[in-house]
C-alpha cells in the first residue's frame, strides 16, 4: 500500500447497480451507453456499505460542469485529499482481486469509514485501488501511531519558497499547515515563520531562524527509487535553480539540504554474492555523480 494525495475535488456523475456483485455489468454498460469508453475520459468504481448493503456505481468524471444533469445522472464528489492506495495492473480477468484489494485497505484503522472505496480505470488495462484517510488520521502509521520523529529545517527567511520547492518535487506531497506573520509585524512583507509539511509520507517542520546554522552533507535524506526515470527526475529537479552534483548519488539542493537519490539496483548490485561483481560495481559507483543504473548493469558483467 501507499498513500495517494488527490490534489483537487473529482466531480462525477454515475448510475446505479440494482444489486452487488450481479448487477454490477448491466450498470457499466448503461454509462457506456451515454459515455462510450474512450482514453480521453477518466472511469471510476465507487462503492461502499449502505444500510447494511454494498451499493456500487460506476462513474466517469464531467467533462463540463453539470453534464451530468443534462444526462438525468446523480452526481458524485471525489472529495479531495490522502488516500491510501494499490494498483491493480492488467485487472481484467482478475476481477476477483478488486475485492481482496479492498478488504487489505479497509483493515487500516487510518481510512474514513464512511467514504467511497474508489477504482479509478487507468487506461483500459490498469486500476488504482484507493480509500480516502481520515483528516484527523493521515500522516500517521499504518498501526495507528503518529510519526514521533520528524525532520527539522532550520531556514533563513525563505519557508515559503522552501515549501513551493519541495511540494513540487516531490509528486506524493502537501503543506499541512503554514504560519505567516502580517507585513505589519515582518518589515513590510509576509512571510511564513514555521510550517509542517509531507513528502511520501514523511513529515516535515521548518521554521525560518536566521542565519547562524547551515545544512551539511553530514546528514542527508535517503531516496529510495525503483528506476532510472525516478533518479532522473529528482535529481534534475533538485539539482535546478542553484541546487549542486555531488558524488555517488549525493547532491545538495538550492536551501543546502542534502539528499542521496538512490535506485533499488545499487544496493543489489553491491550485495552481489560474487565478490569480483560487487567490487566492480563499487568502482564503477565511485565514479558518478549520478547514479546510471546501465552502467552499474554492465559493470556486474564485466563491461566496458
Amino acid at each position: 500500500m501507499k498513500t495517494q494525495l488527490l490534489e483537487r475535488d473529482v466531480r462525477v456523475f454515475c448510475v446505479t447497480a440494482d444489486s452487488f456483485p450481479d448487477g454490477v455489468k448491466a450498470a457499466w454498460q448503461k454509462l457506456h451507453s451515454i459515455v462510450p469508453m474512450s482514453g480521453s475520459r477518466t472511469f471510476y468504481g465507487l462503492s461502499r456499505m449502505e444500510n447494511g448493503k454494498i451499493v456500487y456505481k460506476p462513474a466517469v468524471e464531467e467533462a463540463t460542469p453539470g453534464e451530468g444533469e443534462k444526462y438525468g445522472c446523480e452526481t458524485v464528489t471525489i472529495a479531495k485529499g490522502e488516500y491510501l492506495a494499490e494498483a491493480l495492473p492488467n485487472w481484467r480477468g482478475y476481477e476477483h482481486r478488486f475485492v481482496e484489494i479492498f478488504r487489505e485497505l479497509f483493515s487500516d484503522p487510518r481510512i474514513d469509514r464512511s467514504g467511497w472505496c474508489v477504482e479509478k480505470y487507468i487506461g483500459e488495462k490498469e486500476a488504482l485501488c484507493m480509500i480516502r484517510m481520515d483528516d484527523a488520521k493521515a500522516g500517521y502509521s499504518a498501526a495507528g501511531q503518529a510519526q514521533k520523529i520528524a525532520p527539522f529545517l532550520w531556514l533563513n527567511g525563505n519557508v515559503a519558497e522552501a515549501l513551493d520547492f519541495y511540494t513540487s518535487v516531490f509528486k506524493n506531497s502537501k503543506v499541512v499547515n503554514a504560519r505567516r506573520i502580517p507585513p505589519a509585524v515582518a518589515g513590510g512583507k509576509e512571510r511564513v515563520m514555521s510550517a509542517v509539511f509531507q513528502l511520501e509520507g514523511l513529515e516535515f517542520m521548518a521554521l525560518d531562524a536566521g542565519p547562524q546554522f547551515k545544512f551539511t552533507p553530514a546528514v542527508s535524506f535517503f531516496v529510495k527509487c525503483k528506476s532510472q526515470e525516478e533518479v532522473d527526475d529528482l535529481w534534475d529537479k533538485l539539482t535546478a535553480n542553484g541546487g549542486a552534483p555531488g558524488r555517488c548519488g549525493w547532491l545538495v539542493d538550492p536551501f543546502g539540504v542534502s539528499w542521496q537519490i538512490i535506485p533499488d539496483a545499487l544496493g543489489k548490485y553491491l550485495g552481489d554474492p560474487d565478490p569480483a561483481k560487487a567490487k566492480r560495481a563499487l568502482d564503477a559507483m565511485m565514479k558518478m555523480n549520478k547514479i546510471d543504473i546501465a552502467e552499474l548493469e554492465k559493470a556486474n558483467r564485466g563491461e566496458g
